[in-house]
């Protein structure tokens, strides 16, 4: 073992080393493979996703909400509290705030 990484001090002390070598090594693999690789050693690990993987991801929990061209799927709050089921109430339609926004902003 190197003694420049041999407990987290010493890899504190040296992670713009650590951090050049761990990239040089995981730039070597397709993401699937290394997160294989990682799952099959049982190395927890945490990953960065981009907006399709975020969207497809299977702890991410959607709620329907009703528009004027009809029901629509969005992300639901990760708020959560027992026994309550949060709904979605009606999506305004496009300008149908507008006279109240420009009241509100037009008042001195």
């Amino acid at each position: 073992m190197n003694p420049q990484y041999a407990d987290n001090s010493q890899r504190v002390q040296n992670r713009a080393k650590l951090d050049q070598l761990i990239q040089a090594i995981f730039s070597q693999y397709a993401t699937d493979e290394l997160v294989g690789n990682l799952k099959d050693a049982r190395i927890a690990f945490g990953m960065l996703n981009d907006v399709a993987h975020l969207s497809g991801h299977g702890q991410l929990r959607r709620k329907m909400a009703p528009t004027e061209g009809g029901d629509i799927e969005l992300v639901a709050s990760p708020v959560r509290f027992d026994g309550e089921d949060v709904a979605f109430g009606q999506v305004p339609a496009l300008g149908q705030h507008n006279s109240m926004i420009r009241d509100e902003f037009s008042k001195e």
